[in-house]
């Protein structure tokens, strides 16, 4: 009565938001900085922000001195967006009924954003 149309684990994603000098030359969204499927690295997104910040993300004395200056070249409008997306599973049922039921299940195990399209 049900199948599967696609699934995904989760992810954490590091995304820099779109900038006027980003438009400018010709980017219309943002920029994925990190994205992991797997459980993150505290190190590993910190590595993604350093080099985004055009630091070398190995050397922790260039990161002290840098957060003690102005830095050059880095645009002033960057934000940095950290997001957890939960686990997705996409789910076809035979009938509208059994989807219905479907739902239901999924809500009462915690799953509060399930619904049908």
């Amino acid at each position: 009565d049900f199948y599967t149309t696609s699934s995904c684990s989760g992810r954490v994603s590091l995304f820099a938001d779109p900038t006027t000098s980003t438009k400018a030359g010709g980017l219309k969204g943002g920029e994925w900085v990190y994205v992991s499927h797997e459980p993150a690295e505290a190190g590993a997104i910190v590595a993604a922000v350093r080099e985004k910040l055009g630091e070398d993300p190995e050397d922790e004395d260039e990161c002290e001195k840098k957060a003690n200056e102005t830095s050059q070249g880095i645009d002033p409008e960057c934000s940095l967006v950290l997001r957890f997306e939960p686990f997705i599973l996409s789910v076809e049922a035979s009938s509208v009924e059994h989807g219905g039921r479907f739902v239901a299940a999924a809500r009462d195990a915690g799953f509060r954003e399930s619904g049908i399209t």
